[in-house]
């Protein structure tokens, strides 16, 4: 094997990892999308909760597109989960907020991974055009230096 086919498949090899990595930043960031969109439902919600007092009357989703009508007999009273399966019970204006700090949290996250993930993409760009150079040089013998 030459000098040139080594490169060209330590660049090859680089170029499988970087875009292996590619892939799993693009998998987080999707996930934070889902999570984000779920809390700004979550938060909406309870917005449009915080005058009631309660008898409220709503569709309870329960899978597959599937609801029970429910009562909401306490809408002052929300639990909120803080982690860890963990839940606490909060007022409505506590939640409100807890929730806007994890959609803090989320947002800084995602940015950090948008990042990550803009490197990772302008590596694998170095990459391929260090790969077609060394490719064009061994078709045409060549030596890399």
């Amino acid at each position: 094997m030459t000098e040139s086919e080594a490169a060209l498949r330590r660049s090859m090899l680089e170029l499988r990892v970087l875009e292996g990595t590619g892939g799993e930043l693009q998998a987080r960031l999707n996930m934070l999308n889902a999570f984000s969109n779920e809390l700004n439902v979550a938060s909406s919600t309870l917005e449009g909760l915080k005058g009631e007092t309660g008898g409220i009357t709503v569709l309870l989703p329960i899978g597959m597109g599937s609801y029970v009508r429910a009562i909401i007999d306490d809408p002052k009273k929300i639990l909120v989960g803080v982690g860890a399966g963990v839940s606490i019970e909060k007022d409505a204006n506590q939640a409100i907020e807890s929730l806007k700090e994890q959609q803090n949290q989320l947002e800084s996250a995602h940015q950090t991974i948008q990042q990550q993930l803009t490197q990772v993409i302008q590596r694998i760009s170095e990459i391929r055009g260090q790969v077609n150079d060394l490719s064009r040089r061994i078709s045409e013998g060549t030596k890399v230096v």
